[in-house]
């Protein structure tokens, strides 16, 4: 699948802080990159399908700094 990405940049103080989806983690169900300067943060998320009987959300997040 070819989506086509979006770009956004503004600049908040001295800080310029740029945002973009559409070009990592296609087969997600949404991902974007948040950049402020030299620092960039990736945040994707996917759901898969319903489970029956359950009392709680699950939810996992994933940490890795380089």
């Amino acid at each position: 699948m070819n989506k086509e990405g979006k770009k956004f940049s503004t600049v908040i103080g001295n800080k310029t802080v740029t945002i973009e989806t559409g070009r990592l983690a296609g087969q997600a169900g949404g991902a974007l990159t948040l950049g402020i300067d030299d620092a960039i943060v990736f945040a994707s998320a996917t759901m898969g399908g319903v489970r029956d009987n359950i009392d709680f959300f699950p939810l996992s997040v994933e940490y890795e700094e380089r």
